[in-house]
């Protein structure tokens, strides 16, 4: 007998609080974004520094956004244990 497969639970950028996927950066020393660029197949092709104010305020924001719901690592873990995400969903691959 194959035992059961455990119960997986799948979700989309718009289920967050981004509502789409938000961009890879860093913010630096809170006065540089560097923002990372990637070709389609995700492969890392540089990044660009960010210095304005006003492009600086995105960053702050979006940083700002991930901060308030962010979740303590043990509770994080449980939950993961309680209902496993299935990492190839995230890839778009099937199992």
């Amino acid at each position: 007998m194959i035992p059961a497969r455990p119960a997986t639970r799948s979700w989309t950028w718009a289920d967050t609080p981004f509502g789409r996927q938000p961009p890879d950066f860093w913010l630096i020393e809170d006065s540089v974004a560097a923002v990372m660029r990637y070709d389609g197949d995700g492969r890392w092709l540089g990044m660009d520094l960010l210095s304005e104010p006003s492009e600086l305020d995105r960053y702050r924001s979006l940083r700002d956004l991930a901060v308030d719901h962010a979740v303590p690592l043990a509770a994080y873990l449980a939950a993961m244990q309680a209902a496993p995400l299935d990492p190839s969903e995230l890839l778009g691959q099937a199992r």
